[in-house]
């Protein structure tokens, strides 16, 4: 028997994980968790500088330089998160359990989200 712990913030849950019920335990903990609304949330795209460095005064290119690495930086992330995001919204949507254990794994690091299979004897 395999069993899906999920260490929440209020406490830990157990769910019977043994074959396809992983996958049933995974939809409904991620279910649950797009149902209550502050699990997860639509990312915002970050604001583009548009910041031209050839037009730009060299007293000020350093800076806006560093404006633009930062932008690139966050466009990645919320790039990733915005996928994630979609992905969990997919499986919810279409009930698909294999996609649900794949967005927990992912999520896995969050605080309050870590999930994780054991072995029973």
């Amino acid at each position: 028997m395999r069993i899906l712990i999920a260490k929440e913030k209020h406490g830990t849950r157990y769910f019977d994980a043994t074959g396809d019920k992983l996958y049933s335990a995974a939809l409904k903990l991620l279910t649950e968790r797009w149902e209550e609304g502050y699990w997860y949330e639509e990312p915002e795209e970050p604001e583009n500088p548009n910041i031209d460095l050839e037009k730009v005064p060299e007293s000020l290119k350093e800076i806006s330089t560093q404006y633009l690495v930062q932008y690139d930086y966050d466009l990645k992330y919320y790039e990733q998160e915005k996928d994630l995001f979609d992905s969990i919204k997919r499986a919810v949507d279409g009930k698909s359990g294999k996609l649900a254990w794949s967005c927990l794994q992912c999520r896995n690091n969050g605080e309050y989200e870590s999930v994780e299979l054991e072995e029973s004897e």
